[in-house]
Order: structure tokens, then sequence, then C-alpha cells
């Protein structure tokens, strides 16, 4: 049985995806969500040193879990939750991407004891991603968009490379998906299919696109009663949420595709782009494309590989 994990990030979909899951998922694919990973099943897989006793217990829970899904004869698991990379509350207070996921998938690969067939990332402009993250920061008292919140996160230079480069290090022997949020954020049913390689069920006729992120009126509402200064300036004429200027997306619109043609290069080996053409079955086989060092601008070579403490 493959265990696929899918890991988001935020903001790119991935609620989507567990609600198509959820409601349409195939008998040859079994599906653990939010509620599963969140129910008590990673319980101290985190926080805790190898070897104790709270990490011991968590390995032999997963274990469990998973003899029970191979028992039913799925030829697959799919386990999705964003924060198993980290919280996002984490990046909107670091004003950077998922510091934390080279040793939070250490440790859930060692919890796994070696079993997870693939893993899959999906990433955003880091213009849309990050205003998408202000606006669900913001409705939940969790960040507040002044210009110095939105200065850092303009600022920091980690970026969606940085990001698949740690987690290839904490998961060497993993093939590793990425795939693009503007592909596949209306189509749950085709990043489905993309990952499991079974025929999963058709997408009901108006779609799904849950937890999108609050309109411009709501937006406005919190910022009206939280009363941020210069409000107004965080909408564009048209009335839409924008709490970045134009030379603030450009910069962020750059990186973005600076990642992207990094991807579309071969990512140096360490994962595989879906990018409109056909999917490399090799990875579905677990084969890791070969690793070629030298890349411009490249510190990867300097990493060292993530440890489960």
């Amino acid at each position: 049985m493959d265990v696929i994990l899918h890991l988001g990030a935020h903001r790119t979909g991935s609620s989507s995806f567990q609600d198509y899951m959820t409601r349409f998922g195939s008998d040859q694919v079994a599906f653990w969500g939010p509620r599963v990973t969140r129910g008590g099943l990673f319980d101290g897989v985190h926080g805790c040193p190898v070897g104790t006793r709270p990490r011991i217990r968590a390995k032999g829970r997963i274990a469990v879990q998973l003899a029970r899904v191979a028992a039913t004869g799925a030829k697959a698991l799919v386990i999705s939750d964003a924060n198993m990379i980290g919280a996002l509350r984490t990046n909107l207070r670091c004003a950077t991407l998922y510091p934390e996921i080279g040793t939070r998938m250490a440790r859930l690969c060692d919890a796994f004891g070696g079993r997870i067939s693939r893993v899959s990332i999906q990433i955003r402009t880091l213009d849309s991603y990050w205003t998408s993250a202000l606006a669900f920061g913001l409705m939940r008292g969790i960040a507040q968009p002044d210009a110095a919140a939105r200065a850092r996160l303009v600022a920091s230079d980690r970026r969606w490379r940085d990001v698949i480069t740690d987690l290839a290090c904490a998961v060497p022997d993993v093939p590793i998906i990425v795939t693009a949020f503007e592909h596949h954020v209306q189509r749950p049913d085709q990043l489905a299919d993309l990952l499991t390689g079974c025929r999963m069920a058709p997408m009901p006729a108006q779609g799904i696109w849950t937890n999108r992120h609050p309109d411009a009126r709501r937006v406005r509402a919190c910022l009206d009663m939280l009363d941020i200064p210069n409000a107004d300036a965080l909408f564009d004429p048209d009335g839409h949420w924008q709490p970045f200027s134009p030379t603030h997306r450009q910069t962020l619109r750059a990186r973005t595709a600076a990642d992207l043609a990094w991807l579309r290069a071969g990512a140096e080996g360490l994962a595989h782009f879906q990018d409109h053409q056909a999917f490399d079955p090799a990875i579905r086989a677990g084969q890791r494309q070969t690793h070629i060092r030298g890349s411009e601008d490249n510190d990867s070579q300097n990493r060292h590989m993530a440890r489960p403490c």
C-alpha cells in the first residue's frame, strides 16, 4: 500500500482537496484528513526527543493504523494536513515560509518507519500567497497587515525553492511531487488522480473551492473594527483586498518566477514539478531523480540532512 503525504501548503487549496477526498474518495484509496491527524494520531511526534515514551507510542500508534488500512485492501492511503510542515501563524509571526519544515518532516518520516511512498506540496505565487495568508491572519486575530509587517514579508529571502530543498533533506529517499495552486485550485480530482494513479470520482458540477479567503467587505469590516490606520491603502482601485504595493508585488512575483524556472529545469533532482505535462510514472514507482549539484545561487550543497531529534 502506498502512503502519500499531501502537505499543502496552507492557502493553496488543501481544504478543497480534503473536502473532495472526504466526499468523493475511491474505494481503492483511503484518506486521513485533519480530523484524524489532529485527533491524537501524531501526539508525541513533535516536541519529544527520539527514544522517549511519547515518540515510541506515536510510532506504534501510526503502525497499527497503517496496518488496519492495509487490511481493507486499499491500494493507497492519502494523508492531507498542511500543519504537518508547520503552522500558518508561524509563517506570519516569523515573516517567512515554513522555517521548521525540515525538523518536522524528519520527525514525521521517522514516526512512519520508512513507509512513506511519496510526498506532495503545492506552491502559489508569493504575492497571492501572502495576500491570502494576511487575510487569514487578520480574520483570526493573529496578524495585522501594518506597513512593518508587510515589509518584513517582502524582505524575507526564503522562497519555495528553500522550502522544497529543506523538505528533500528531511526525506532524502522519498519522491517529492510539486504542483501549482493555480493549476489545481478548482480541480482537486485531478490532483487526486495525479498523486494516487487511481481514477477518482468526477467533480460535482458546481465545483469545489473550500475555505477561500474572506472577501473585501469582510476584510474591510475587520480593519475598521481594529482601527487599522490608512486601511484604504490596502485595497486596489476596484476595491479588492491588496495589501502589497505594485513594487512589492513585482518583487514577490520575480522570486516566484525564479523558483518556477528552477523547478522546470529539474530542481537539481530534488523534486518533480508537474506543470501541464505528462506525469512521470517513475515517481510513483518510488524512483528519485538524479541529484545534480552546482546550480547558480544555490546553497543546498552546504545543507545537512535534517535529523528526527
